[in-house]
């Protein structure tokens, strides 16, 4: 079945489905007109029938499914994790800082210890980079909700100031 979207939908610059930009866009709309709202679960329930328009965007062997779930849940950890530091010589409560950062080289990512891409002028770069990347991304995906870069920027210049 096929659901005519109401509006035009494209994917993202950077990312590509292979399943056309509308006919999620379609389905999204049908969803959020009969239950309310869309949610991950919503989506993916209605794609589970092999008739669903959307059914090819999910892999539904679960042994590969589980590997990459388990591979999701192995990137929070790691990203999740802090190391905590006290500085001896104030009264200052410890600190935690994040224990790995994830390096992007050559298409290959690993996480490596935050002290030793401190110590590397290319790997602190390397990070500086795909921060400024993500920043970037997020501005562009947002650009369009009305005042929402002007909060933003906003609150960078809090940030900085702390």
């Amino acid at each position: 079945m096929v659901y005519e979207p109401k509006k035009k939908y494209e994917w993202n610059d950077n990312f590509k489905l292979k399943v056309d930009a509308n006919v999620v866009g379609g389905v999204c709309e049908h969803l959020e007109e009969k239950d309310g709202s869309v949610t991950a679960q919503s989506f993916l329930d209605f794609s589970k029938s092999e008739d669903s328009p959307t059914h090819d965007l999910f892999e539904w062997d679960d042994a590969v499914a589980g590997n990459y779930y388990r591979l999701f849940q192995s990137r929070r950890t790691i990203g999740n994790l802090r190391i905590v530091v006290k500085e001896e010589t104030t009264e200052e409560p410890p600190q935690k800082i994040r224990a790995y950062v994830n390096v992007v080289e050559k298409d290959t990512a690993q996480y490596e210890n935050i002290c030793s891409v401190v110590n590397s002028k290319e790997k602190t770069q390397i990070v500086l980079k795909h921060i400024r990347d993500e920043l970037h991304s997020f501005i562009v995906r947002n650009k369009n909700v009305e005042g929402f870069i002007s909060v933003m920027e906003e609150e960078l210049r809090l940030l900085k100031q702390e």
